[in-house]
């Protein structure tokens, strides 16, 4: 009783994050969409001859909007084949990236029965990875904007320090102190979380140059990737460790980044990433931090991320340890 007392926060913090990342709104937001109170003026509604006048005008604004899609030149097929090998190297380093988030979550068990680490110690190590990736994201959407090759460039080396960081994690099979293997641990998601932070703007700094006719479509498929790999890397993990054991997790992962990493250099010229990107004017801060939409945003995302992450990284652990 004591022990299944302890793990009574785990569902319930779930479901309070989850249901507060769906009913937040800060304050000055929901009064623009609220409905007149009583005694409050209301906008007339428009008499038969406004609202034909209306409907007027909306068709010819969508004929307007046909005929020049319609003047539009087609798309050629060599930039069709651009557009198509671009989403499907996003949507590659996108599954890798939750490749290398979820093989810890599993392989975690046998390292920890291996060392000898505590509960404490696994979740400092799996910490580890969140502080990379936080550290990076800001700092890589500002190296897009200055390096030869911009987004392209960047997105690369993410993916290499990542790889990095996987084989490092693999590197514990050589390991005899415990000591020495959870400072190693730590030290190696730190590298696959700095990796990965310089992806995020990378992928999105990449989406922008989608054409309009290819923005929405590509975008859902790249951002697909991310929950591809997570069902991937839950279905693999543990057949992979009970063939091969825990090591060959992290070696084939950081492998399929290496091939990767190959595979897109080799689509530079294709893609025409040969001159740093243009550069942009400099961010408004004061603006975005004083936006309350924005903050709405962050909000719900972090309580989000605090759910899907908790369920990522330590299901396997409580349903193994009940």
């Amino acid at each position: 009783g004591v022990k299944m007392g302890r793990r009574r926060w785990f569902p319930v913090l779930l479901l309070c994050c989850g249901l507060f990342s769906q009913v937040f709104v800060p304050p000055g937001l929901s009064s623009k969409t609220q409905s007149p109170r009583e005694g409050e003026a209301t906008v007339a509604r428009p008499s038969h001859a406004g609202a034909d006048l209306l409907v007027r005008e909306e068709v010819a604004i969508d004929r307007t909007i046909s005929e020049s899609s319609k003047a539009k030149p087609s798309e050629s097929p060599e930039d069709a084949q651009k557009w198509m090998l671009l989403v499907l190297g996003l949507f590659l380093s996108y599954a890798l990236c939750d490749l290398d988030k979820v093989n810890l979550s599993v392989a975690v068990l046998p390292i920890q029965d291996r060392f000898g680490l505590s509960e404490a110690d696994v979740g400092f190590a799996s910490s580890s990875f969140f502080w990379g990736y936080m550290l990076t994201q800001l700092p890589g959407a500002m190296l897009i904007q200055n390096v030869p090759g911009g987004a392209f460039t960047v997105l690369t080396v993410g993916v290499a320090i990542q790889s990095l960081g996987t084989m490092g994690t693999a590197c514990l099979q050589y390991l005899n102190d415990s000591q020495a293997a959870l400072w190693l641990l730590c030290l190696s998601r730190a590298l696959v979380g700095l990796g990965e932070g310089l992806g995020v703007p990378a992928v999105g700094a990449s989406l922008g140059t989608l054409p309009d006719s290819r923005r929405s479509s590509g975008t859902s498929t790249v951002y697909a990737g991310s929950t591809t790999g997570v069902g991937v890397g839950l279905l693999l993990c543990p057949f992979l460790i009970d063939q091969f054991g825990w090591p060959f997790i992290f070696w084939a992962f950081a492998a399929a980044g290496v091939l990767w990493i190959g595979w897109w250099m080799s689509l530079a010229p294709t893609l025409g990433y040969k001159k740093s990107e243009s550069t942009e004017g400099n961010v408004p801060w004061k603006e975005i931090l004083q936006n309350p939409a924005v903050w709405s945003v962050v909000a719900c995302h972090a309580m989000s991320n605090i759910a899907f992450y908790a369920l990522l990284t330590w299901m396997p652990s409580f349903f193994s340890r009940g």
